[in-house]
Order: structure tokens, then sequence, then C-alpha cells
């Protein structure tokens, strides 16, 4: 209010430190109010970024839902148990907070030479038996892992869609190719292969590929608030 009468007033008007922290307090000379007004704001800020919004409901399961479109993770021991401290725990322990990550990179530039002395050349002979075991060469590109080229007569999981089951040994994990089919033919519907038609069919039902190709084609033509409301 003061400043709407003379905005030097920020500037030039001082509050003691003497008033505050006693005789013993330093520097004497203090602080005038827009040193005070900008540091008000930041702690402000900061606490506004660590408090929820006021009576916002909660949905766990919506919540894990919409990050698992994301992801595409989602285990079953997860569903419909969304709101307990287990699940919670496993959570975050998967997705950290930056500076926690940010921590953790600067510590691996540490630990990664430990890593690669003492730990790796013990897992030698396994690294490159799954390298020889699932690189496949491809004319014209090269080699390539198999699960790039989303062979299910050989990675299939019949327990996640796949038309065909592979050899135990030789499946994803958790049904991870499969839904790495899903994700591409949503982002390129053109692209097919007839075991991933299977796959969609038995996913969702027949004639379902069609509405997925309908859905890609509505997702590149509208905005992210059309889709949003749809």
């Amino acid at each position: 209010g003061l400043s709407l009468v003379n905005e030097s007033v920020l500037v030039f008007y001082r509050i003691s430190p003497d008033s505050l922290f006693g005789e013993a307090a330093a520097p004497r000379q203090g602080f005038n109010l827009l040193w005070w007004l900008a540091v008000s704001s930041t702690i402000l800020a900061i606490s506004r970024a660590f408090s929820d919004p006021p009576n916002a409901p909660l949905h766990p399961e919506a919540l894990l839902q919409s990050v698992a479109r994301h992801t595409h993770y989602r285990p079953a021991r997860w569903r419909g148990k969304g709101h307990t401290r287990a699940v919670y725990d496993e959570f975050v322990c998967l997705y950290q907070y930056r500076v926690w990550l940010l921590l953790q990179e600067i510590l691996g530039c540490l630990t990664a030479p430990l890593v690669l002395c003492l730990a790796l050349p013990a897992r030698a002979e396994e690294l490159l038996e799954f390298v020889r075991a699932f690189t496949v060469h491809v004319d014209g590109v090269g080699h390539v892992c198999g699960f790039a080229l989303f062979d299910f007569e050989r990675h299939g999981d019949t327990r996640y869609g796949a038309p065909v089951a592979g050899a135990p040994a030789h499946r994803s994990r958790d049904g991870k190719m499969e839904k790495s089919y899903l994700n591409f033919k949503l982002h390129h519907p053109s692209w097919r292969r007839d075991a991933g038609e299977v796959l969609i069919d038995r996913i969702a039902g027949p004639g379902s590929v069609a509405a997925v190709q309908q859905l890609a084609a509505a997702a590149a033509s509208s905005s992210p608030d059309q889709l949003a409301a749809a």
C-alpha cells in the first residue's frame, strides 16, 4: 500500500536487524523492503510447489492408469490396490524426484568404473550369449535386436495376447514386446503385420484394428485438448 504513494519506499525504507535479531545482529544496515519482498515471494513459491490444492479429490487407480498410458508399465499386483502403502512405496522407487536422480547421476560417475572393472567381467559370458541369441540380421538394415521385429512366432507370450507362444527363454518380460507393438501400431497405423493384427483382435475384439486406425487418424488431426475432451 505504501508503494502506491511512493515507490521509493520499497527501495529506501529498511528494517533494522536490531529489531529482529537483537543488538548483536549483523549487518547493521539492514535490508530494504524490496529485498524482503523477493525473499518472501521465493519462500511462498517453493512452499506452494510442495502443497496440494485444498480439497483435491484423489483417485489412485485413475492416476496409475494415466501414468501407464505413457510408461506402458502397470503390474497386475497394482490393480485395485493403488491406495495401499505397498503400491505407493514401489511407485516412488520407480519414479523419483529429479533432484535425487541428479544425485544418482553424479554418484554414477564415481561408481561406474568400479562396476565395469569388478562386476561386469563376471557377467560377460551371459551378456555375449544374450547378444548372440537375440540378434537378427535384416537385409538393407543390418543387425538388430529380435524384439524390435515383433517376431511373435519366436518371442510371443499368449498371456499378453500374442497369437503364438515362443520358448519361455525367448519371451519378453511382462509382455513388453506386445505392449510395444500396441504403442507402435497406434503411432503408425498403416504398418501391418498379420500376427500383430491377431494380437489386437484378441485383446480388444474383432474389428478393433480398424478402430485403432481411426483413433490414430483422429489423434494426428486433433489437439491435446480435443483428445482430452473426447
